[in-house]
């Protein structure tokens, strides 16, 4: 029988529904296959994503185990074989084999996750890492920070131990920096103090030169046969001078520099001493007592807090002992204090080693001059 012609008998109808039911079936299973394929994608995109959380976070910690190593660990073995920013292979499978890996990330041997973590990954992002804040140290060639860096500008240079680095820096303020690093077990502690845009004012120039004058005054006392209060009592004396000659001690209220020193009026504006000892530790050990002057004793009473102070012959200096010399000044807002002078800290700190002739400041490859800081800042 012939189909067509506008024939619609029951064949025609049956091929008809047979056509559409194929049409129908084709188009569900297409549209299944393509939801299958989305559902792969995403869950192909999810495991990538997984993945790169878990490389991060593996990254993450190698470079927190190079930055403070934990003795004893076959990871920090690994950390401390990478030297100068490079994770070398060896490195990188002691730290590996330390860690249980599959535990600690689900599915990782799965997504070929050792491999993901190749050297080439581990050196860009260690070196990025160890170019930012207190690890730029080692990129350099030392081990690690001395201490807490003490960053702060404006009014909190006046605080002594200022730890929380959080405030924004602003125009016209300056900027002291109290930082050191370790060598081979020797610590290091330098201060440098210097204007946010790069200039000085005149008043923060004229404390500047002040602070730095008491710390030539320091140096020049520092050398074998003196005693290690010598360089204190040197810049005490011109910081003392510096507040008389500026106004932020009334003469009329408080005397000459020599009442300044005997009242302790100086305490206001500096409030701390001259230097410690450096070495092993920052503040390294030792006594500041002349070991053979142990005995002898006087008594003095405070000017200030009225208390009965047993004074001791302070040590003689050697040839090859190592001090710091970190005079400083910090000016808070108070009646009678001139206000063009208002909440500027300074404090320049070097590492001095005593001679038989005076002593070596083998920090000064930092400037240290006004002039040699708005220079080095307009370069």
């Amino acid at each position: 029988m012939r189909i067509g012609d506008g024939y619609t008998g029951p064949e025609m109808v049956s091929t008809t529904a047979w056509v559409a039911a194929a049409a129908v079936l084709s188009i569900g299973l297409a549209l299944t296959a393509a939801a299958v394929i989305w559902q792969q994608r995403q869950a192909g995109t999810e495991a990538r994503a997984q993945q790169e959380r878990q490389v991060e976070r593996l990254q993450a910690d190698i470079v927190k185990r190079l930055a403070t190593p934990v003795y004893g660990l076959k990871g920090a073995r690994g950390a401390l074989a990478a030297l100068e920013g490079r994770l070398n292979r060896a490195a990188f499978d002691a730290y590996v084999e330390s860690r249980d890996l599959p535990h600690e990330f689900p599915g990782a041997r799965g997504f070929g996750f050792i491999e993901r973590v190749a050297r080439r990954d581990l050196d860009a992002f260690v070196a990025a890492h160890q170019r930012e804040g207190a690890t730029e140290f080692r990129v350099h060639g030392s081990q690690y920070p001395a201490y807490g860096s003490i960053v702060a500008a404006g009014a909190n240079a006046c605080v002594l131990h200022y730890r929380a680095d959080a405030a924004p820096v602003r125009n016209g303020e300056l900027v002291l920096i109290d930082a050191g690093c370790e060598l081979d077990g020797y610590a290091s502690d330098i201060t440098r103090t210097f204007p946010a845009n790069g200039k000085f004012t005149g008043p923060q120039r004229a404390l500047y030169d002040l602070v730095l004058a008491s710390q030539d005054a320091a140096a020049a006392a520092t050398k074998a046969g003196n005693r290690f209060n010598d360089p204190h009592d040197a810049a005490v004396r011109v910081l003392a001078q510096g507040m008389l000659d500026f106004g932020l001690l009334d003469a009329n209220k408080v005397g000459s520099v020599d009442d300044v020193i005997d009242k302790r009026a100086y305490f206001q504006f500096y409030m701390h001493r001259t230097g410690h000892w450096l070495g092993m530790d920052v503040h390294d050990c030792g006594s500041y007592v002349e070991p053979t002057q142990v005995g002898e004793v006087s008594e003095r009473k405070d000017p200030l807090s009225n208390e009965v102070i047993k004074n001791r012959p302070s040590r003689i200096l050697h040839p090859g002992m190592v001090l710091t010399l970190e005079p400083g000044i910090y000016v808070r807002p108070a009646e009678g204090v001139p206000e063009q002078f208002h909440n500027i800290g300074i404090r320049i700190e070097d590492d001095a080693i005593v001679t038989a002739t005076g002593c070596e400041l083998i920090s000064r490859g930092v400037p240290v001059k006004a002039d040699e800081i708005e220079a080095l800042m307009r370069a």
